[in-house]
């Protein structure tokens, strides 16, 4: 799909995944679950609805902050606010990851906004696109960017400028020279304060429990909040570890592990470290053969269950009918603690 041996085609796996699955996706969110981002929100907001001061070019607007902040969260929570919906004809929402496929992302693009999108002829494309935009009012998300090749970005953002005034683009990433090459409003994100993260933490970790019957884990969870460095993703999979661990030994030995001080060199968060390494050893086989899907690949959960069972991960024990139903536990055990999204 789209160009190839450049730096805006796309990147072909060892596993045949269908490339297109990998695109899109949707600003659904529960905002119950959201603490610490009103402000910010509400910021984001004021910048979409303000006018449009770029002469002819759709202004981008940045999102950036580290892996795990609340990136594309924020988003969502934006896009789903109404003063959005109503000011806004049409929204898309694209996810794009590590891959950059012009011709891909085009169609991605015009799908997420319920057009109609064949061939894979850039031009025919583009000419689609801007048709379909001329005159109207759009927001458009494009989550998890890491290209900075500025010809790509240029190929891309062709049809954009003839949507009506005050249209949008919003790019949420983990690098600034994204947003530099953009020449966007970088909106930077910053860690959630304690308050918040023990807010999140608190609701995950104790999950309807009284934590003032159990004052010495509130202690302790405390403790551990602090070391998860404001991220929200690190605080919410963490608690939803030890909402399976209930009890002050278990939070105690997460407290106290050594597996929080990363040798150097190890890119990895210690948070998510902690939680891979506490999962049954079958969760680890499964989910470590999820390393093999590309990245933002969308895929139903019977799809990923018969995946684990052609490869002999299920291998049944007694206390499971079949090995379907095991690997239903393992899948909702997996997305219980943020190693598996819906989107």
């Amino acid at each position: 799909m789209g160009l190839e041996d450049g730096p805006c085609a796309s990147k072909e796996g060892l596993v045949s995944w269908k490339p297109s699955k990998t695109l899109s996706t949707t600003a659904l969110v529960d905002e119950s679950t959201i603490y610490g981002r009103e402000v910010q929100k509400e910021e984001l907001i004021k910048l979409l609805l303000e006018g449009n001061d770029s002469g002819n070019k759709v202004p981008i607007i940045s999102i950036v902050g580290l892996g795990g902040m609340g990136k594309t969260t924020l988003a969502k929570l934006v896009c789903n606010d109404k003063k959005i919906k109503e000011h806004f004809q049409l929204q898309a929402w694209v996810y794009v990851s590590e891959s950059f496929d012009v011709v891909g992302l085009t169609k991605a693009i015009l799908e997420s906004f319920k057009f109609s999108a064949n061939g894979e002829n850039l031009s025919l494309l583009h000419q689609q696109l801007q048709h379909e935009l001329t005159g109207k009012k759009y927001l458009i998300v494009l989550d998890d960017i890491w290209n900075v090749n500025a010809a790509c970005w240029e190929d891309l953002l062709l049809p954009f400028n003839h949507g009506s005034s005050g249209s949008k683009i919003i790019v949420t990433t983990r690098e600034k020279k994204v947003g530099n090459v953009l020449n966007s409003k970088l909106f930077d994100l910053q860690q959630l304060d304690k308050s918040d993260c023990w807010r999140l933490f608190e609701t995950h970790a104790f999950h309807g429990r009284n934590k003032c019957e159990n004052p010495e884990l509130e202690s302790i969870g405390k403790k551990i909040v602090n070391k998860c460095g404001g991220l929200p993703l690190a605080v919410k999979t963490l608690a939803q570890l030890l909402r399976r661990k209930f009890s002050v030994p278990e939070w105690t030995k997460i407290l106290e592990t050594d597996m929080w001080r990363l040798p150097d060199g190890v890119n990895i968060n210690p948070v998510l470290r902690l939680s891979y390494h506490n999962l049954p050893s079958n969760h680890k086989r499964c989910f470590a053969y999820c390393s093999i899907i590309p990245k933002g690949y969308k895929f139903d959960k019977g799809e990923l269950i018969n995946y684990w069972m052609a490869e002999g991960l299920l291998k049944c024990c007694e206390a499971y009918n079949s090995e379907e139903e095991f690997g239903s536990e393992i899948f909702s055990d997996l997305e219980s603690i943020s190693f598996l999204q819906q989107s």
